[in-house]
C-alpha cells in the first residue's frame, strides 16, 4: 500500500504536467463551418438549437506555448434545456458530462457562476441564435484575444444566413469607422419582420436581431469566406459609447429582463465614477432607453410586431432615444455625491425623472406592451 501511495504521488504530478502541455498551443486556431462536427450535433432538428464557441486565450510571453484554444459545443432541446455536448481545451477533449460536473464544482466555489440568470441567458441565446451565422470577436488587450461563435447547420441556410449578411453589407457600405446603430437595427428588424410575415415567432426574431446588433457593437463581426468583415462601430447621436450602452442594455433586457438590465447599467456607471471616465447621466439614459427598447421588442407578439413596424419608418436617432447631450457627464465619485448624492437623493432623482420624461416622449415607448 505504501508503494502504491508513493507511485500515485509521482504519477499524478506527471499527469498534471501532461494535461497542461496538451492544453497549450503554439498559435491561435481558427475554425469555420467546413470543420467537421459531431454527427448528432450537426444534424440537430428544428426543435433543437446548437451553438459552437471557439475562444483563444493568450498567455504572457514567458510561456513557451502561449495560447489556450477552447472549443465548446452546446445544444438546446425542449426537454433538457441547455446541454454541453463537448469541451475541447487544446488537444484535450472533455465529454459533456465531465464538463457539467466541473461547472457544478466551480459553481460551488464561485456562487456567481450558479446564478440562474447565467443559465436563462444561455438558453435564450440558443433559442434565438441565427442558424449558420458565424461571428469573430477580437478584443486587443484582453486575455481572450480571439473568440469565434457559430451555429450548427440547422434551419434554412439561405434565410438563416441573412442576419450575418445584413451586418456585413451594413459595415461594407460605410466609409468611416462608425455608423448609426439605428441603421443597423432597421436592417435587422426588417429581416425579422419578413420572417414574421412568413410565420416565424416575432419575439424570437426580434431577440435574434438585438443579439446580433449587440455583438457588432462590442466587436464581434460576421465571418464571410473564412474572414471577419470589417468592424464598424455602431454609434448613437454620433457617440460610440451611447450605441454600446443602448444595444447592450437592450440585449440584457431580451436575454433576462428589463429590471436586471437597469440595475447592471446603474452599477456600471457607479463603477465608472471611480475610474477615469466618470459617471455619465447620458450613458445611464442610453441604458434605460435600450432596456425599454429590448423589453418592448420582446414583451409579446403584438408589441414585437409593432416595434418591427416602427423600425421600418425610423429615420433619426431620436426615434429610438432622446437627445441627452446636455446631461451631466464624466463625474468623478466625489463630484457625483456632492452635486447629486446617492440614488434616491432629491437632486439625483430630479435628473433621473428628466431622463425618464425624455424617454417617455419618444413615440415608440408610448406603445402598449
Amino acid at each position: 500500500m505504501l508503494k502504491l501511495i508513493f507511485a500515485a504521488l509521482l504519477v499524478v504530478p506527471a499527469l498534471a504536467v501532461v494535461a497542461i502541455v496538451m492544453a497549450l498551443d503554439d498559435a491561435p486556431r481558427a475554425r469555420s463551418f467546413t470543420d467537421p462536427l459531431d454527427g448528432a450535433f450537426a444534424e440537430a432538428g428544428a426543435d433543437r438549437g446548437a451553438v459552437s464557441l471557439h475562444a483563444t486565450i493568450e498567455l504572457p510571453p514567458e510561456y513557451p506555448r502561449r495560447y489556450v484554444n477552447v472549443d465548446m459545443d452546446v445544444e438546446r432541446s425542449a426537454e433538457n434545456g441547455a446541454v454541453i455536448r463537448r469541451v475541447g481545451i487544446g488537444e484535450l477533449d472533455v465529454p459533456g458530462w465531465l464538463a457539467k460536473e466541473a461547472m457544478h464544482w466551480a459553481a460551488g466555489h464561485w456562487p456567481e457562476l450558479a446564478d440562474e440568470h447565467v443559465e436563462l441567458a444561455a438558453v435564450r441565446v440558443l433559442e434565438s441564435y441565427p442558424a449558420r451565422l458565424e461571428l469573430a470577436c477580437v478584443w486587443p488587450g484582453s486575455p481572450v484575444e480571439h473568440l469565434r461563435i457559430r451555429s450548427a447547420a440547422t434551419g434554412d441556410r439561405n434565410r438563416s444566413a441573412t442576419y450575418g449578411k445584413l451586418v456585413a453589407e451594413w459595415a461594407a457600405a460605410r466609409t468611416g469607422p462608425r455608423a448609426p446603430i439605428r441603421e443597423l437595427l432597421r436592417a435587422l428588424f426588417g429581416e425579422a419582420a419578413a420572417r414574421t410575415e412568413a410565420g416565424a415567432d416575432p419575439v424570437v426574431e426580434n431577440r435574434a436581431a438585438i443579439i446580433v446588433a449587440a455583438a457588432q457593437a462590442f466587436g464581434c463581426t460576421p465571418v464571410e469566406d473564412g474572414q471577419p468583415v470589417r468592424w464598424t462601430k455602431p454609434s448613437l447621436h454620433r457617440r460610440d459609447d451611447l450605441g454600446r450602452h443602448f444595444v447592450g442594455s437592450a440585449a440584457l433586457a431580451v436575454l433576462l429582463h428589463r429590471g436586471f438590465s437597469d440595475s447592471v447599467g446603474l452599477d456600471k456607471e457607479y463603477s465608472d465614477s471611480r475610474a477615469i471616465s466618470g459617471f455619465s447621466f447620458s450613458d445611464l439614459a442610453a441604458n434605460l432607453a435600450g432596456a425599454q427598447f429590448g423589453d418592448l421588442a420582446t414583451a409579446s407578439p403584438g408589441s414585437a410586431r409593432r416595434v418591427q413596424e416602427w423600425m421600418e419608418q425610423a429615420e433619426s436617432d431620436v426615434d429610438i432615444m432622446p437627445v441627452v447631450g446636455d446631461l451631466p457627464d464624466n463625474l468623478p465619485e466625489e463630484v457625483l455625491k456632492r452635486r447629486f448624492g446617492e440614488p434616491g437623493a432629491e437632486a439625483y432623482q430630479r435628473v433621473l425623472e428628466e431622463i425618464e420624461a425624455r424617454i417617455a416622449g419618444v413615440p415608440l415607448y408610448r406603445v402598449s406592451k
